[in-house]
């Protein structure tokens, strides 16, 4: 019994150690609004700037539909090992199919995002004609030498 309650109090030190640290590794001024719940710091935006009437599907098995000017949103809690995957099948219709398959949430893209335990991080894709962009703010997407957007992926044809 007294292994129990030692490698809990260890379990316990660990995590504060962790949130601490993690606590000096943040700026001390943040242009994101803090998270409404501890831990839950990611939300997922998907923009459709100029490519009419996109449908796609993600990690859940409903699919959905963009227009152009409207956006998709979710918030999550990341697991415990920091292993959340969301993989989403992009498609629309212009002389033929064009697709984009890819995963717009996993470890790599957490970082991408930022990875603060106390305020939310934000991970925004933006869907255009000539693919698809990537920020960790809110910039108005300028053009594609925006220093603010990353082009991350291009349209496949079908």
């Amino acid at each position: 019994m007294k292994f129990l309650s030692k490698g809990c109090f260890f379990l316990y030190l660990m995590l504060h150690f962790c949130i601490i640290v993690n606590g000096f590794n943040t700026p001390l001024t943040s242009k994101t609004p803090s998270s409404s719940k501890f831990f839950e710091p990611y939300r997922v935006y998907i923009s459709d700037k100029d490519v009419n009437y996109v449908v796609f599907q993600c990690t859940i098995p409903t699919p959905w539909e963009l227009r152009p000017g409207e956006t998709f949103t979710w918030k999550f809690r990341r697991d415990f090992f920091g292993t959340n995957k969301y993989r989403c099948y992009f498609g629309w219709l212009y002389s033929g199919l064009w697709k984009i398959e890819m995963n717009v949430f996993d470890p790599d893209v957490a970082k991408m995002c930022g990875q603060n335990l106390f305020h939310m991080n934000r991970c925004y894709w933006l869907l255009t004609k000539d693919g698809m962009y990537f920020s960790n703010n809110n910039e108005t997407f300028q053009n594609v030498e925006d220093d603010n957007w990353r082009f991350m992926y291009t349209w496949n044809h079908d």
